[in-house]
């Protein structure tokens, strides 16, 4: 893997090691105050354009034709780090595009650790569907197979974005994400209907995290909870 982790992210260069190389891809997305903006006033929230890198299988290149699952690799408080690309290289060994989004940077926020509020946890998870929306109209992705992938911060916003309440009213009601992957994300809030119509869910936690609740996601939530014993954030 090849990259300089001094620049933004959209300026650096990376090739993985089997030879995928990331495309920089803008998305339209928004600044929303909080998730009743998103359903009750999308109006009046800030336009934001945001990116990342796409990085196709290595087969994609003789087969421009072909199109791929891809998942979307959220990042945490941190932003951009080496553990993100290295996921989006396993995936594309696999033969899974990868999209590593970067939330970040365009907001010229460089960590939310120790201030979550310089951009809100609604515009995270609208960041995500917007970023599918692209995908979704991209040549070489199949846009009824894209999922996503986060962790802590990235993690909230992928499960937030997989509920069919946030997802219609930012989508229209489009192709719902395929799967979502949530590490030990915070979960301090939730709509009173968390559905996620067909979209699987799969949490990975420790039993002594009080950070998520393991009933959070109800019964109506698709949820398949990994528990690690003597885990914690």
């Amino acid at each position: 893997m090849t990259n300089d982790d001094t620049a933004r992210f959209l300026d650096r260069d990376i090739v993985f090691a089997n030879g995928s190389r990331g495309t920089n891809l803008q998305i339209s997305s928004a600044s929303p105050v909080n998730f009743f903006q998103v359903l009750n006033h999308a109006d009046s929230m800030v336009r934001t354009t945001i990116d990342g890198k796409l990085f196709l299988p290595p087969e994609a290149a003789p087969s421009p034709t072909k199109r791929f699952c891809c998942v979307i690799v959220v990042p945490g408080s941190l932003g951009v780090a080496p553990s993100h690309l290295m996921h989006a290289q396993t995936l594309t060994g696999l033969g899974i595009a990868a999209f590593v989004l970067d939330p970040f940077g365009p907001r010229n926020v460089s960590s939310t650790v120790a201030n979550q509020a310089q951009f809100s946890f609604a515009a995270s998870a609208y960041d995500v569907l917007a970023a599918a929306e692209r995908l979704a109209h991209h040549p070489q992705i199949d846009g009824t197979r894209i999922g996503a992938q986060g962790h802590s911060r990235g993690g909230t916003a992928v499960m937030m974005a997989a509920t069919r309440r946030f997802f219609d009213a930012v989508t229209g009601g489009a192709s719902p994400l395929h799967a979502v992957l949530v590490a030990y994300p915070w979960s301090g809030q939730q709509f009173l209907d968390p559905s996620v119509g067909t979209t699987r869910i799969r949490v990975l936690m420790g039993d002594r995290d009080a950070g998520l609740r393991r009933n959070h996601s109800s019964e109506r939530m698709r949820y398949d909870p990994t528990i690690y014993l003597g885990g914690a954030m």
